[in-house]
């Protein structure tokens, strides 16, 4: 695990409990954006075709998963998922 995932596990488990599912929907989002960040730059302009089709048939599961993420969100807050 790379430094700054192990931070965001040891920030998880730490978490008292009232504040575990906003802290873990945080986390979340900012792994899904990432991940599609990473994904869609391939898909565009990946060097490797194999890869590149991989980003791109995975990109939309990925992009349905932040959707998932963002509804969970909201239910979290008690309000939109921008918040």
């Amino acid at each position: 695990m790379t430094p700054k995932h192990q931070d965001m596990a040891d920030k998880l488990k730490a978490a008292r409990t009232a504040e575990f599912d906003t802290q873990y929907v945080g986390v979340e989002m900012k792994a899904h954006d990432e991940a599609i960040n990473v994904f869609s730059n391939y898909a565009k302009s990946g060097d490797n075709v194999q890869p590149k089709q991989f980003a791109e048939a995975t990109l939309p599961s990925l992009e349905m998963h932040k959707t998932k993420i963002e509804s969970l969100k909201s239910k979290v807050t008690g309000g939109s998922a921008t918040q």
